[in-house]
Parts: structure tokens; C-alpha cells; sequence
């Protein structure tokens, strides 16, 4: 009977000690990751300032729809070799 004891008793320090690992994970910092438009050499925020810059480009014409729009302001990131990219912060 006391060996019945003894392996339920390491088997308990086991579950203890594994869910301690687990639960100390959630205490870790989170990375958040995003894509946006990037380029080689560029920072996030010069890159922001180009994306502006073609917004307002495009933004001066008239469109009958969103989506138009939005295909040309892709248009002007990739003609100055933009292409999407992953951030972490």
C-alpha cells in the first residue's frame, strides 16, 4: 500500500511541477506582430510616411469605389519597391 502512496504522491509533484511550467508562460511579455508595407534600408516609420505620401497622391483623383482606390495606393508602394512585410513589436 505505501508504494500505491509514494507513485501517486510523485505523480501529483509531476502534475504540480508541469502546470507550474505551463502557467509560468503566460507571465512572459507579448510580441505583437503586424504586416505593412516595408522596404530594404527602410524604417517602419519612413515607410508610414510613404504610404502617406502615395494616400494623398492617389487621394486628390476621384473614385467611384474603395477598392479602386486602394489598388492604386498599392500601385504607387510596389512602383517604389514596397512590399508587405512582418513587424514585431
Amino acid at each position: 500500500m505505501k508504494n500505491i502512496k509514494t507513485i501517486t504522491g510523485v505523480s501529483l509533484v509531476y502534475i504540480a511541477g508541469i502546470a507550474s511550467i505551463l502557467g509560468s508562460g503566460s507571465n512572459a511579455p507579448s510580441v505583437r506582430t503586424f504586416t505593412f508595407w516595408g522596404k530594404e534600408g527602410y524604417t517602419y516609420e519612413q515607410s508610414k510616411t510613404h504610404h502617406a505620401q502615395c494616400k494623398y497622391d492617389v487621394g486628390i483623383q476621384k473614385f467611384e469605389t474603395r477598392i479602386e482606390r486602394d489598388e492604386l495606393i498599392k500601385a504607387c508602394m510596389e512602383k517604389d519597391g514596397f512590399r508587405m512585410v512582418r513587424y514585431s513589436e
